[in-house]
C-alpha cells in the first residue's frame, strides 16, 4: 500500500506519532491515579489498624466492666444472704425471748395467785378456827368485840400489804407487757428494714441486668460495623485491584476503548474512599460517647 500511495506517507507517521504521545499522556495520568490511590489505600488501611486497635481497647475495656459487674452482683449476692441469715437469726432470737418472757410473766402470775389462794386459805382456817374456840369457850362479849376489832385490824393491815404486793405485781407486769410491745415493734422494724433491703437488692438486680444487655447490644452493634467496614475494605480492595488490572489491560488498546471509563472509575473510587472515612470517623466518634458514658 506505501508503494502504491507514496504521497500519503508522512501524515500517516505524523498520526501515528501523535498517537503514541497521547497514549503514553493517558498511560502517565492513569498510573498517577493509580498511585494517588495506592496511596490513598494505604492511608485508609492505617486507620483501618488504628481502629482494630481501639475496638481491641474498648473490648478490653467492656471485658473488664464486665467483671467488675459480676464480681459487684456476688457481692450484692453474698450481702443479700448474709442479710437474710442474719434476719432469721434475729428473728429466731426475738421469737425465743418472747417465747421466754412470756412463759416466766405467766410462771409469775400462775405463783402469785397459788400464793393468794394459800393466803385466802389460810384466813378462812384462822377464821373457822377463832369461831369454833369462840363458840367453844362463850364469855364475854366485850373482850370478843375487842379481839374481833384487833382481828381486823391485823387483817386489814395484811390486805393493805397484799394491795401493796399487788401494785406490785401489776407494775412488773405493765413493764413485762410494755417489753413484750417493744420487741414487736423492733420486730415489725426490722422486718420492714429486711423488705426495703430486698427491694434495694431488686432494684440494683434490674439496674445490673438493663446495664448488661444494654453492652451486650452495643458489642453486637460494634462487631456489626466492624464487619460492614470490613466488607467495604474488602470491596474497595478488589476494586483498585480490578482498576489496576483495567489500567494493565488498557496499556495495549486504543483510545477508544479506554478514553471514557477511566474519569468514572476514579470518580467512584474518591467517593468510595471519602464515605469510608466518614464512617471510621462516625465509628470513633460514636465509640468516644460510649467510653465516656461508660
Amino acid at each position: 500500500a506505501a508503494k502504491k500511495n507514496p504521497g500519503t506517507t508522512p501524515s500517516t507517521a505524523t498520526t501515528s506519532t501523535a498517537t503514541s504521545s497521547t497514549k503514553s499522556k493517558k498511560e502517565q495520568e492513569l498510573m498517577a491515579a493509580t498511585k494517588e490511590a495506592q496511596k490513598e489505600v494505604r492511608v485508609l488501611r492505617k486507620h483501618v489498624v488504628k481502629l482494630n486497635s481501639t475496638l481491641e481497647t474498648a473490648e478490653q475495656e467492656i471485658q473488664a466492666l464486665r467483671g467488675e459487674l459480676d464480681r459487684a452482683a456476688t457481692r450484692m449476692e453474698q450481702d443479700r444472704t448474709k442479710a437474710k441469715t442474719d434476719l432469721s437469726q434475729l428473728q429466731e432470737r426475738q421469737k425465743a425471748e418472747l417465747a421466754k418472757q412470756q412463759e416466766l410473766h405467766k410462771e409469775a402470775l400462775q405463783n402469785q395467785q397459788q400464793r393468794w389462794e394459800q393466803q385466802l386459805a389460810h384466813y378462812q382456817n384462822q377464821l373457822k378456827e377463832m369461831e369454833s374456840k369462840r363458840k367453844q369457850e362463850g364469855g364475854d362479849w366485850s373482850k370478843e368485840m375487842t379481839q374481833a376489832m384487833q382481828r381486823e385490824q391485823e387483817m386489814s393491815s395484811k390486805v393493805a400489804l397484799l394491795e401493796d404486793e399487788k401494785a406490785v405485781l401489776e407494775s412488773q407486769i405493765s413493764t413485762l407487757t410494755s417489753q413484750q410491745e417493744a420487741l414487736g415493734s423492733r420486730l415489725e422494724s426490722l422486718t420492714q428494714t429486711s423488705e426495703n433491703a430486698l427491694n434495694r437488692e431488686r432494684d440494683a438486680e434490674d439496674r445490673l441486668d438493663a446495664a448488661l444487655t444494654q453492652h451486650a447490644r452495643q458489642i453486637s452493634q460494634r462487631q456489626a460495623r466492624e464487619a460492614e467496614l470490613e466488607r467495604t475494605i474488602q470491596e474497595l480492595n478488589a476494586a483498585l485491584v480490578q482498576k489496576a488490572g483495567n489500567a494493565d489491560i488498557a496499556g495495549g488498546l486504543g483510545e477508544s476503548q479506554r478514553g471514557g471509563l477511566a474519569p468514572p472509575g476514579q470518580a467512584a473510587l474518591q467517593a468510595r474512599i471519602e464515605s469510608l472515612e466518614s464512617e471510621l470517623e462516625h465509628s470513633n466518634s460514636q465509640w468516644a460517647q460510649e467510653k465516656e458514658r461508660c
